[in-house]
């Protein structure tokens, strides 16, 4: 399934009236918004997405202050500009934000334990055959790499 490029937001109207006629509407709304993400270098990625407001009749402003991003990802900058178009259309700001994932919950829990389970298995050759505890030991190690599997799918 894909997902849509673009989409209409209905904004509620707040107008407020002040002493000399001027009527003032402000739109404070909560906007959710999701882009693709490229996972060739998981879990050591940046990625980089943009929004565009149309029209809106304002200037851009920095929105780096705004911005809350899951404790995944680590908010990295953002930089706008206004795109221009054509045939007396208003002209609107687009956003472009970057985020770098947070590598060190994934190494901690996913990349560390497999690279010390990986390295185990090969010492059971160092474990003496009279000793009957070579089979318990890879037993063990398959047992805990099976269920360690099991967790984190």
């Amino acid at each position: 399934m894909g997902q849509k490029d673009s989409f209409v937001l209905e904004f509620a109207e707040t107008v407020e009236i002040n002493s000399s006629g001027a009527v003032i509407s402000r739109r404070h709304n909560h906007l959710t918004f999701s882009c693709s993400i490229d996972f060739d270098k998981y879990p050591f990625d940046v990625q980089a997405c943009s929004v565009g407001f149309y029209p809106t009749g304002l200037r851009s402003y920095s929105l780096s202050e705004y911005i809350n991003v899951s404790g995944e990802w680590l908010f990295m900058g953002e930089h706008h500009d206004v795109i221009e178009t054509a045939d007396g259309l208003p002209n609107f700001p687009r956003y472009y934000f970057t985020m770098k994932r947070q590598r060190t919950y994934y190494v901690i829990t996913f990349i560390f334990p497999m690279v010390l389970t990986s390295v185990m298995i090969p010492l059971a050759f160092l474990i003496p055959a009279y000793t009957g505890e070579k089979l318990s030991y890879l037993v063990a190690m398959f047992t805990s790499t099976a269920i360690y599997l099991n967790y984190i799918r």
